[in-house]
């Protein structure tokens, strides 16, 4: 098992959209030079991830482009989108006329 540390005063907790007690922890370490990014279910750490410092600025930038990214994709499919019918015939109905 890893080594338990007090949670540091800079970070935050996420919780996750399907809810059952799960969250996700960004801590800041400096006197390691990494930011932990833990899941959480309840209070058992599933897993965690230690980014070194020098690799924050990439993964800010890369989030800042995915929320952008994310409301053009938006934007670009309400655009496309298109309703599709069944053709207007004149006259009315391809169906047979009933005797």
């Amino acid at each position: 098992m890893g080594e338990l540390v007090p949670l540091p005063k800079t970070g935050d907790v996420f919780s996750d959209v399907r809810g059952d007690e799960r969250t996700m922890r960004v801590t800041c370490h400096p006197h390691r030079g990494t930011v932990v990014v833990s899941l959480w279910v309840d209070k058992l750490c599933r897993a965690s991830f230690q980014l070194a410092e020098a690799d924050l600025p990439r993964l800010q930038q890369a989030l800042l482009e995915m929320r952008f990214d994310q409301a053009a994709q938006v934007a670009e499919s309400a655009d496309r989108i298109e309703v599709t019918h069944a053709p207007e015939h004149p006259g009315g109905s391809d169906l047979p006329a009933s005797a």
